[in-house]
């Protein structure tokens, strides 16, 4: 007996191979055809429509992306019209015998994932092969233990698939996202350049701000707070804020001059910025660590005020 497998796409194609290699293993008269399996040399056209015609038992193989396939239902309708006695067999992955479109829907569908549907798929094409005879309990009982020896098989086949679909879909999701991630950074270089075109070391900057957007920018806070120790990061804000010091803003590398610019700070990093860097800093937060900027009191609220009245935090 012939049995066409009809597909349409890379999971139908993956459960009309399952199939292929599934049904000569319940007896050895039926001959199973599968597209991808043509003889090299051959032209597929050709020897696709011989196995149409000479076909009795077609099973197509459904899943939510090929619904509408036409090629598919073009097949359904070369078995239909060839044979009188024919067997057209939507299989269904996925999807409900209520998502097929006509003339498909015409024929009754097996739910893939069902055992007791797939079962009566099987007892089908036995009753195909034995010319339609009327099944006997020896039939129904050979047919049931041979199902339940090869099921676990097929099963095993189709769940091993739908592991590395899945891992195929997570890959191309990550790809789409890491795409999606390369052109916000196109979008934003332009902004990233000009920021710190006049900065010394502007290359640098540059490669740390792309990889910050790209999420790989690691820094090294712990190696920076060990340079720092606690007791001397006090002193040197305590400095800051008498002005007996001027520190260099992590940000532009230019110097934090009462004069021109009011100075803050970031005590995770132990950072200085001053204010007109602070704003160009997406919530005026530490470029390394995202940390909210704190400032230095003094210049903020009135340079006469006495230190020993405003906190530094």
């Amino acid at each position: 007996m012939k049995i066409f497998i009809g597909w349409s796409g890379r999971v139908s194609k993956k459960i009309g191979e399952n199939f292929y290699n599934w049904l000569p293993k319940f007896d050895e008269n039926i001959d199973v055809f599968f597209s991808p399996k043509i003889t090299k040399g051959r032209r597929s056209e050709q020897e696709i429509a011989e196995e149409l015609y000479n076909s009795n038992f077609g099973i197509f193989c459904f899943t939510e992306t090929n619904v509408n396939s036409l090629w598919i239902s073009f097949e359904a309708g070369a078995i239909s019209k060839n044979i009188m006695d024919y067997r057209v067999c939507p299989v269904l992955y996925k999807i409900d015998e209520e998502g097929l479109k006509p003339p498909i829907s015409s024929f009754h569908g097996t739910k893939i994932k069902d055992e007791d549907d797939m079962l009566i798929l099987v007892r089908d094409i036995f009753k195909a092969l034995w010319d339609n005879k009327e099944l006997n309990e020896d039939d129904e009982k050979l047919i049931k233990d041979k199902f339940n020896d090869l099921w676990l098989e097929f099963k095993k086949a189709l769940e091993k698939y739908e592991e590395s679909d899945k891992f195929h879909i997570d890959i191309h999701r990550d790809l789409s996202e890491k795409l999606s991630n390369l052109n916000n950074i196109k979008s934003n270089l332009g902004t990233i350049q000009k920021r710190y075109y006049d900065s010394p070391n502007f290359q640098e900057k540059i490669g740390r701000e792309v990889l910050k957007e790209m999420g790989r920018y690691k820094p090294e806070i712990e190696n920076k707070k060990s340079k720092i120790p606690d007791k001397n990061w006090l002193d040197i804000k305590e400095m800051v804020y008498k002005r007996e010091h001027v520190p260099m803003c992590s940000f532009c590398s230019k110097n934090v001059l009462p004069e021109e610019y009011k100075p803050w700070y970031c005590d995770n990093c132990r950072n200085f910025y001053h204010d007109k860097c602070k704003d160009d800093i997406p919530k005026h937060s530490c470029e390394e660590c995202n940390e909210p900027l704190k400032p230095i009191r003094r210049y903020i609220e009135h340079p006469i005020i006495y230190h020993s009245t405003i906190s530094l935090n």
